[in-house]
């Protein structure tokens, strides 16, 4: 099983790196993962990675997909989510993730996939998900959302064919059709 990997040479630029997918890793994500400024793919998903998200992974201008599903990652989502401006997808799927959706996520514009379920993420679901257009997957069930969900949102749901239960499943969210 590969533990470490040393690459050097003329031939290998870690800051033209455009892909990364790993499996069998463990430990945390460096904040260093910020220098790859020409990264379009992370998917670091089905390992062991502990610890919190960097902020530096959301000021990556190019990346359009982060797969971070199915590890231990911990702490709250970086306020500075709205950075992501190529963003399409994003997966955060089965971590220890809490605190609450930063209203900045209206602010991704590209985004069509996303999956914040089965963590911890408390609070209420912040009406600029409303800004969302090009949103077909939304999930966000099985977390520690409560409050209301205002019509407007209900509305949005259906006109989009999202299922409402993506939502309310496993969470203390009541609809408010008023």
């Amino acid at each position: 099983m590969l533990r470490e990997i040393t690459l050097w040479g003329k031939k290998f630029d870690i800051e033209k790196t455009q892909e990364i997918e790993l499996s069998n890793i463990n430990g945390f994500i460096p904040r260093e993962i910020g220098l790859l400024e020409n990264l379009i793919f992370l998917n670091l998903s089905r390992n062991n990675l502990e610890g919190e998200i960097p902020a530096e992974l959301f000021k990556l201008k190019k990346i359009n997909t982060i797969n971070l599903s199915y590890n231990n990652l911990s702490g709250s989502i970086p306020k500075n989510l709205g950075e992501l401006e190529k963003i399409i997808s994003l997966n955060l799927q089965s971590n220890k993730i809490d605190g609450t959706i930063p209203q900045s996520i209206g602010n991704l514009k590209k985004l069509n996939y996303l999956n914040l379920s089965k963590n911890l993420i408390t609070g209420n679901l912040p009406i600029e998900i409303l800004k969302l257009k090009k949103i077909w997957y939304f999930n966000l069930s099985n977390n520690l959302l409560s409050g209301d969900v205002s019509p407007e949102i209900i509305d949005y749901f259906s006109r989009k064919r999202l299922p409402i239960q993506n939502l309310l499943n496993g969470n203390k969210i009541k609809i408010n059709l008023a």
